[in-house]
């Protein structure tokens, strides 16, 4: 994270000296986020046989995407060139859905229908390079990154229904917490003030890297949509 905050001090000392040649924005943005890799699921179980107050979910992480959102604010650098070097830094929910096919107890097992949500709270950071291509309608602006994502928060929700009619909800927050790496690339398209965005983040960390004796792989996939107004 040391190299995010000293590259937005850089852009921010270039803002100051050459105003003319630095853009800062407002973000708004809806994101659809799953996970992949051997671990990621389409479908798990709940088990009401933990000794805790709580249900369990046997894996939340499922390869099924939901809407999201977040803001960010957007520092950019534009040279003589065309060449760009930016920074983006937000807060963030990206969601996530994995099917319920079973309902796990002490002595049996039933088949259930249902689906639970895995809601990761996250502050992340994105510092890119790119190039802008101007056009008589609009500026584009292709960019390549990584996004630095700290999930500050955990927690899913889900409920199901037995073949007996039997509804059964579960709610958990984990206490987990995780530093994401993702590569990003996106486009941008700008017209006066309004810019439309959109791009996709391929997960590098493995969240089940710590599991010993396995090998097990999970990683985050996110697309996001946004758009910007340039202040």
């Amino acid at each position: 994270m040391k190299l995010v905050f000293t590259l937005a001090l850089c852009l921010a000392c270039a803002g100051v000296a050459n105003a003319q040649k630095t853009e800062v924005a407002i973000q708004l943005n809806s994101s659809a986020s799953w996970f992949g890799g051997n671990a990621a699921e389409k479908s798990t179980y709940i088990d009401v046989s933990d000794t805790s107050p709580h249900k369990m979910l046997g894996n939340p992480y499922g390869t099924d995407a939901a809407i999201g959102y977040g803001l960010n604010l957007q520092l950019q650098r534009v040279t003589n060139y065309n060449l760009l070097l930016g920074m983006q830094l937000g807060t963030e929910q990206l969601r996530s859905e994995v099917g319920i096919n079973r309902i796990t107890g002490f002595r049996q097992t039933a088949e259930a229908t249902g689906e639970a949500t895995l809601k990761l709270n996250a502050i992340t950071a994105q510092p890119y390079f790119g190039w802008r291509l101007t056009t008589k309608l609009v500026d584009l602006d292709l960019t390549a990154g990584v996004d630095a994502s700290y999930i500050i928060k955990s927690k899913y929700k889900g409920e199901a229904t037995d073949a007996d009619g039997n509804n059964i909800s579960i709610y958990r927050e984990q206490s987990k917490k995780e530093l994401d790496f993702r590569p990003r690339v996106g486009v941008t398209a700008y017209k006066n003030k309004l810019g439309l965005s959109i791009s996709y983040a391929h997960g590098l960390t493995n969240y089940r890297a710590d599991w010993d004796g396995s090998n097990l792989e999970l990683y985050s996939r996110v697309f996001r949509l946004g758009l910007l107004y340039r202040l």
